[in-house]
């Protein structure tokens, strides 16, 4: 048997725990229920390396602080496109992003009075926004000095990592889609608790409906093709 056959290999599109990655990739006959308890559990012994604790480190960060997580640049659509570009349940507008800056100070008052704020974004010009709101309203702001890129992914491996350690180690994430690091982050340390903005009631939430109902209308329409293909 080669030593390849004995590993569960990771990639982009099955590295998300859940039970339908551990049932296509579980190659030992294991019980599902268990393999995806210990995977989430596993999370808990993740440590970074060396360098990327000294960047942390070097940012002062206090014991009590909640953070700000912004992801904007794949999932956020212009309502005139929107239609061609749900192909996700977690998108927000750009109208939604500025309702979101406008009302931080509010959002952050409504679920804590820390005053210690880490910011994590992979925009550069709406991080550098939220910041000068929030030290205008007497808020002490950290954040990792990233050096952006102008690509789509904007950020590097190195700062992803950092980012999803510092949050990892907040007591509250404020998120304005979610996702993946979140996510990560809570289960690096399940005592975080996470709110995701596009999910708060405001005048923007009957289009959070309406979007959900279109993304889960395309599911279906998908799997009904795939199964007409496959009779």
């Amino acid at each position: 048997m080669n030593q390849n056959d004995n590993l569960i290999k990771i990639h982009t599109y099955n590295s998300f725990p859940n039970l339908k990655n551990c049932i296509l990739h579980n190659q030992f006959n294991l019980n599902n229920d268990r393999l995806l308890k210990k995977w989430k559990s596993s999370y808990k012994l993740l440590t970074p390396k060396s360098v990327i604790q000294k960047k942390i480190k070097l940012l002062k960060l206090p014991k009590n602080y909640l953070s700000i997580h912004l992801r904007s640049t794949d999932r956020t659509v212009n309502l005139k496109y929107f239609l061609k570009k749900i192909n996700h349940k977690d998108i927000i507008l750009n109208s939604q992003l500025n309702f979101f800056q406008k009302n931080i100070v509010r959002t952050i008052n409504k679920y804590s009075n820390i005053k210690n704020i880490f910011i994590s974004s992979d925009d550069r010009i709406f991080k550098k926004k939220l910041i000068n709101i929030l030290i205008k309203n007497n808020f002490n702001v950290y954040y990792n000095r990233i050096l952006y890129k102008k690509r789509f992914r904007q950020t590097s491996a190195k700062d992803f990592i950092t980012d999803l350690f510092c949050l990892a180690k907040s007591r509250l994430i404020i998120s304005t889609t979610g996702g993946g690091v979140t996510y990560t982050a809570s289960l690096i340390n399940k005592k975080i608790k996470i709110i995701k903005f596009i999910n708060e009631i405001n005048i923007f939430y009957i289009l959070r409906i309406f979007f959900l109902s279109i993304y889960y209308l395309k599911r279906i329409k998908s799997k009904l093709i795939n199964l007409n293909k496959n009779n």
